[in-house]
């Protein structure tokens, strides 16, 4: 099984979420991303574009957005997050 590895700015960013709720919507999310590492998708708004370049995914767990990457070994390193409407 492949890891899932977690960028200091997206735990960062985690800090702000203050919701229970959210937060478990948000890692029960991301624990699907091994199994199904294209899960996301790869139409992406410019900030993300600007942010983290092309070659990520944005996973959709309203009202966020999961910035991920999927590493040539499999792993799945997650980068960032993002409120939908600040990407767009």
């Amino acid at each position: 099984m492949h890891r899932i590895l977690y960028a200091e700015p997206f735990l960062d960013e985690m800090a702000q979420v203050t919701s229970d709720r959210g937060r478990n919507n948000i890692f029960d999310s991301i624990d699907k991303l091994p199994s199904v590492p294209h899960l996301g998708s790869q139409n992406l708004p410019q900030a993300i574009v600007d942010k983290y370049g092309t070659s990520v995914r944005k996973l959709v767990v309203k009202p966020f957005l999961v910035i991920y990457k999927e590493m040539e070994n499999g792993d799945i390193l997650v980068l960032g997050l993002m409120y939908g409407r600040a990407a767009y």
